[in-house]
């Protein structure tokens, strides 16, 4: 199997087009190939490193005419990018591609996750970097928010705490840099709101003392910035990512509401309650 893995390209960095559902499968099967354990052998014989770097090299092909584009013209980085544009419409496609690869290994082993997390790294930098100058751009926004959302999900236990706080900031950032210089009048698209939400919702979740700091800006953004969206809406979606992350937020932060003596006494009381009925 491993002389297969020999026509992969190592360094050679070319522009692989996805053109249809078959090349989609084909992608993801390639990718499985490489990245899970494979039967009836060993993990002494697994070759790892090796399929590691095939991997990251047919990941690359994707991506790395990119980053060249952009290194070379750093300032680029902080420019809406239209869709409609050559290099807007690839990155497009490629959010696209990877989304679709990140969550076919939703059920992985961790070595696998670890491997597929380690060789999208760069793919992943570049797209924290442009997102300050995009989460809200329509079409392209939604794609961004989609991998972003299929990366904190799949790869929860594997990826670092330094991402997703930077994710969620620049978030934050962004939302309440809009919202201000339209005067608190604007409103977002549905479907970007019910994705900046489920990301809302995976973070009040985590138990990181990090996230806990951000809580109250979150709050903030989503019903002094974003709420307006929900209410003028007709989406029953959007409605109950909303209020999932209500939800959530309570269930997970009660402290952030009350202070740990009252929760403590009211818990106190109804156990005594609860005790006196038996």
């Amino acid at each position: 199997m491993i002389t297969q893995l020999e026509t992969l390209p190592s360094n050679k960095c070319t522009t692989l087009r996805i053109e249809n559902q078959q090349e989609l499968v084909w992608i993801d099967t390639l990718s499985n190939i490489l990245l899970l354990p494979w039967s009836q052998i060993s993990d002494a014989q697994q070759e790892w490193e090796r399929r590691s770097e095939k991997h990251k090299a047919l990941v690359h092909s994707f991506y790395g005419h990119l980053i060249k584009q952009f290194k070379d013209q750093p300032s680029s980085l902080n420019e809406r990018i239209s869709v409609s544009s050559p290099i807007g419409n690839t990155i497009k496609r490629t959010l696209f591609l990877f989304t679709n690869l990140v969550n076919n290994h939703i059920e992985s082993p961790t070595k696998s996750k670890q491997l597929l997390l380690m060789n999208l790294i760069e793919f992943l930098e570049f797209v924290i970097a442009i997102l300050p100058a995009n989460v809200l751009n329509d079409d392209l926004g939604e794609y961004i928010l989609s991998f972003l959302i299929s990366v904190l999900e799949v790869f929860r236990t594997q990826i670092k705490l330094p991402f997703i706080e930077q994710i969620i900031k620049t978030l934050l950032d962004c939302i309440s840099q809009n919202s201000l210089m339209e005067n608190n009048k604007i409103e977002f698209k549905n479907s970007l709101v019910d994705k900046v939400f489920k990301i809302f919702t995976f973070i009040v979740e985590q138990p990181a003392a990090s996230f806990k700091i951000i809580l109250n800006s979150m709050l903030d953004v989503a019903l002094n910035q974003m709420y307006q969206t929900v209410a003028h809406s007709n989406s029953n979606d959007l409605y109950s990512t909303f209020y999932e992350f209500l939800y959530k937020f309570l269930l997970n932060n009660s402290k952030f509401f009350f202070k740990s003596q009252l929760i403590g006494h009211h818990f106190n009381n109804s156990i005594d309650g609860l005790s006196g009925n038996l």
